[in-house]
């Protein structure tokens, strides 16, 4: 397929859903911020992308995340195989000449990253720089996450891929064997969906996701790993949270002395139901534990939408047919440390679909 790529950014969209956001979840500063970060990203790379946004702060900033799927335009971009404005940021940075080797690999249909990593999300912490005009160095150093089924994966074939991920990321020496043994004794209802590794934080812990647990069997599965937290005071809050959200996944980091003791708790509502109100119940909640501010609530609970897009951006280079812009809540983290509640941080995604014409969904 001979693919010729637009001149835009994925500031494009940035500038589409930043119209109608309320300056109490993102104000100028917050903008110029992402702004300056998207700038140096192909719009092609995502259609699929979000911001953090911290409830329990006032400042109205957020971080950003990029998602990259397999057998993506946006992979052939990150592979190298396409030429896009991604070739000056792997000449100018180590981190992105790994994450260019990476997804060559990961491209090739024949290899064990092809077969089981459906996705590599970027992340950009812009909400910890002290102003815009250090954003675009931040570019040159991302987080970086690996979203896997490891239900799918045998002993050795998980072996293969953390050996594959392990320059990626780079996975200390002694905590491949300590990430081997924690993915054996996942429950088996479980499974290792996200693993990362925080490269644009000074740590260098290991971000593992876990979901699909009974929530019953989460204080005991943690401290049978080694978590240090306690068990009875999460066990009391996971009893109250629970019957309020469709459904829930466990962030841990792990370090060379075990998980560490703060954990993240997803919190997802029903995806087909596009009223953001169903939120409320979850936001209430939260708030007996931690101030949510109420601008940043009011700003969470406006942005979902849909945006239909101009004539000119309509048309993808690879013959899909873009129409729409939809803004949704994906999902809201919960901080837990030290028996209780220690922050909240909001996910608001950003989804262009496109749609090819022997799609049903155009058909229908």
């Amino acid at each position: 397929m001979n693919i010729t790529l637009t001149k835009e950014s994925l500031k494009a969209d940035l500038n589409t859903i930043c119209k109608d956001m309320t300056e109490e979840l993102l104000e100028r500063e917050g903008y110029l911020r992402l702004a300056e970060v998207t700038a140096l990203l192909p719009v092609e790379l995502s259609n699929f992308w979000g911001l953090e946004c911290r409830l329990h702060s006032a400042d109205p900033l957020a971080d950003v995340l990029i998602e990259i799927k397999n057998r993506s335009l946006g992979q052939k971009l990150l592979a190298g195989h396409i030429p896009s404005m991604l070739d000056s940021l792997c000449a100018e940075y180590s981190v992105w000449r790994e994450i260019r080797s990476f997804a060559d690999q990961w491209a090739h249909g024949a290899n064990i990253l092809n077969k089981h990593i459906s996705n590599l999300w970027l992340e950009f912490d812009t909400e910890q720089l002290a102003s815009h005009q250090f954003a675009a160095h931040l570019t040159g150093n991302p987080s970086v996450f690996l979203g896997l089924r490891s239900k799918e994966l045998s002993r050795p074939e998980r072996a293969e891929l953390l050996h594959h991920a392990s320059d990626l990321l780079q996975i200390p020496g002694f905590l491949l064997a300590d990430l081997q043994s924690f993915m054996d004794n996942i429950p088996p209802a479980g499974q290792l969906f996200q693993l990362g590794s925080m490269l644009g934080r000074p740590s260098k812990d290991i971000r593992v996701c876990v979901n699909q647990l009974h929530p019953e069997a989460i204080p005991g599965w943690l401290s049978e790993i080694g978590w240090k937290g306690d068990k009875l005071a999460l066990s009391e809050f996971l009893h109250r949270l629970t019957p309020l959200l469709r459904a829930t996944a466990i962030d841990l980091n792990l370090t060379g002395d075990g998980p560490a003791s703060k954990i993240g708790i997803e919190c997802y509502m029903d995806r087909d139901n596009e009223n953001p109100q169903q939120w409320t119940v979850l936001l209430d909640f939260i708030q007996e534990f931690v101030h949510c501010y109420p601008g940043k609530r009011k700003g969470l609970l406006l942005y979902p939408g849909t945006i239909a897009l101009p004539a000119k951006r309509r048309k993808t280079p690879d013959n899909a047919l873009c129409l729409s812009l939809f803004k949704m809540i994906h999902h809201i983290k919960l901080g837990w440390d030290g028996g209780c509640l220690t922050d909240a941080k909001a996910y608001l995604a950003v989804y262009r679909p496109g749609i090819y014409f022997n799609d049903d969904w155009f058909i229908q």
